[in-house]
């Protein structure tokens, strides 16, 4: 869906959207073997890491470019955010979330931002090139 966004900048969210979708079968294969709340719990700390990484890539091409949505996005990005560390707090109780839910509800969720969302600034930015 880059393909109007350019050179480095595309290059570089396109890797960042491989190691998302990557880090998130990596949890969901490791919750489906059984590995413990520790080693769940360190892959979504990377999971987040590199959601966090990727929208301030994001957001800083949308800011350098002058996106008008750019906070209605942020928006999305943050809420995306405070779900994975939601997710994070509740691995420590007693009866925490199915991590394969979890990751349908977050595949999902990147599909749709990817194809329906990132479209329009990806939309915005290639027509200010052009």
């Amino acid at each position: 869906h880059l393909k109007r966004v350019r050179g480095a900048n595309r290059a570089a969210v396109d890797a960042q959207h491989r190691q998302i979708f990557a880090t998130l079968e990596r949890l969901h294969d490791a919750f489906l073997d059984g590995a413990s709340r520790q080693e769940l719990g360190q892959i979504l700390d990377f999971l987040i890491t590199c959601n966090l990484s990727h929208f301030k890539t994001e957001e800083a091409l949308m800011e350098d470019g002058g996106y008008p949505d750019l906070e209605r996005h942020r928006m999305e990005h943050d809420h995306l955010v405070r779900k994975l560390q939601d997710l994070k707090r509740t691995f420590g109780e007693p009866e925490p979330p199915s991590v394969v839910e979890f990751s349908k509800f977050l595949g999902d969720w990147l599909r749709h931002h990817l194809a329906e969302v990132d479209a329009g600034y990806v939309e915005f930015l290639g027509s200010k090139r052009d």
